[in-house]
């Protein structure tokens, strides 16, 4: 037998598990015990005494619980284990939604059925506290620990792909994106239209006003853009005051008409107090198109649009001739 002493040890240090749970419990007098304990253990409750209600309100609910707690043998037409069988549909990841089940029966066969079938644990009637509190304990610690995680590398994988000043997608995350626009493209023989544009005399900006005022224009310019496109446009930071737009199911007109109302708007408008204008180069895929072939020939347009005088929109191969 556990002393006293060890038993409010035990409960002391487990006593702190911000968390959700499922219960389902048919047992009024179970139910209300273990409740109590999780409450006690500042766990969120919500208590059914059906399966199948418990399974509504998951399916249902906007609450995203961090354990299910069902009884093995409930009342009514589904039992804990189809519950079990239900959730691992619905959310199959172990770690993601752990479940601990509860028997009057200490049946190995049943408990090797029932973790091959998705609980993460279980646990044999009469309920010890201490016990009870352990195994809650380590498995939302867990699941909480792997949810952490998932989030830092969410975060991470954001600023991978993303540029820090502007919030638009970076370089390299073009490599990561460029493949599905390009398959689309030849899947359906529909359009594909690249834009490349840049800011005319940006060095101009920076040395005269400074680089944090150059930053200013660059994070504006970049919500200029995202306002002005679709949001199915994959839109990004080429580098330094280069961007590009990539418009799928966008014919050449496409392009051009939206590169010139941005064009025209920033041309009629100020960025941070200063007159702003760009040069923007346009090309469209062909059968033979890989970003690389689109992008140099957008750029060869976007070239020839800066040594012709700048704020303007150059098409390739429209202007192909002249271009060369």
């Amino acid at each position: 037998m556990l002393s006293k002493d060890l038993k409010n040890s035990i409960l002391t240090k487990r006593n702190e598990i911000n968390a959700r749970v499922l219960f389902i419990e048919d047992s009024k007098t179970v139910a209300t015990m273990m409740t109590k304990q999780m409450e006690a253990m500042k766990m969120s409750v919500a208590h059914f005494f059906s399966a199948a209600e418990a399974l509504k309100a998951f399916q249902t609910s906007s609450i995203e619980y961090d354990i299910i707690i069902t009884d093995l043998l409930v009342d009514g037409r589904l039992s804990g284990m189809g519950l079990v069988r239900e959730i691992r549909k619905i959310i199959p990841d172990r770690s993601k939604l752990p479940i601990l089940v509860i028997s009057g029966f200490d049946d190995v066969t049943r408990r090797i059925e029932l973790l091959n079938m998705g609980a993460n644990d279980y646990i044999v009637k009469p309920i010890v506290k201490e016990e009870l509190a352990a195994r809650l304990s380590n498995m939302v610690t867990t699941k909480q620990l792997f949810d952490q995680v998932k989030m830092q590398q969410e975060q991470l994988f954001q600023l991978a792909m993303t540029d820090q000043l502007t919030g638009l997608y970076n370089r390299h995350s073009l490599v990561q994106l460029l493949p599905k626009y390009f398959s689309h493209s030849v899947r359906h023989s529909s359009p594909l239209s690249l834009l490349v544009l840049d800011i005319d005399h940006f060095k101009h900006i920076n040395d005269n006003y400074g680089h944090s005022k150059g930053d200013d224009v660059l994070r504006k310019f970049g919500q200029l853009i995202t306002h002005n496109f679709r949001s199915e446009d994959l839109i990004a930071r080429y580098g330094g005051e280069e961007f590009v737009v990539l418009m799928a199911n966008s014919t050449q007109s496409d392009a051009i008409e939206k590169a010139e109302l941005l064009r025209s708007h920033l041309e009629r408008n100020r960025i941070e107090g200063l007159k702003v204008t760009i040069s923007i180069g346009v090309a469209c895929a062909d059968s033979h198109s890989n970003f690389e072939h689109m992008f140099n020939q957008a750029d060869t347009a976007l070239y020839h649009a800066k040594e012709s005088g700048r704020n303007q929109t150059i098409t390739y191969p429209a202007n192909a001739a002249m271009l060369q």
